[in-house]
C-alpha cells in the first residue's frame, strides 16, 4: 500500500497489537517475525476460511508461501490488521 494516511497506520498498529495477543492467548503458532497461518487469520478476523481467503484474493496484501508450523502460507499480523482497517468506514457511510 502506497501513501498509506497516517490515522489509518495508527490504527492498524493499534489492531496488529490486540491481534498478537489474540493469538497468543489462543495458542496459535506465530513465526518470530509475528506471521500466522492463513486460516488461524481468518480466525482472528471472525471470518471463515473460505471468506476470508476469497477477500484475500480480492486484496493486495502480502501472503507469504513460506509457511511455517503447519501452515503453507502465512500472513504477517501488521498487514492482516493494515487490511482491517483499510476497510473500516464512517459510520454514517455504512450499509
Amino acid at each position: 500500500m502506497t501513501d498509506v494516511p497516517a490515522e489509518l497506520l495508527k490504527r492498524a498498529g493499534d489492531t496488529a497489537q490486540v491481534l498478537l495477543s489474540a493469538a497468543q492467548d489462543a495458542g496459535l503458532w506465530i513465526s518470530p517475525d509475528n506471521r500466522v497461518g492463513i486460516d488461524d487469520g481468518a480466525q482472528l478476523v471472525g471470518m471463515s476460511s473460505k471468506g476470508f481467503n476469497k477477500r484475500l484474493a480480492e486484496s493486495n496484501v502480502l501472503v507469504y508461501q513460506a509457511g511455517g508450523g503447519r501452515h503453507k502460507r502465512t500472513i504477517r499480523i501488521y498487514d492482516l490488521a493494515l487490511w482491517l482497517e483499510s476497510l473500516a468506514t464512517p459510520a454514517n457511510l455504512a450499509a
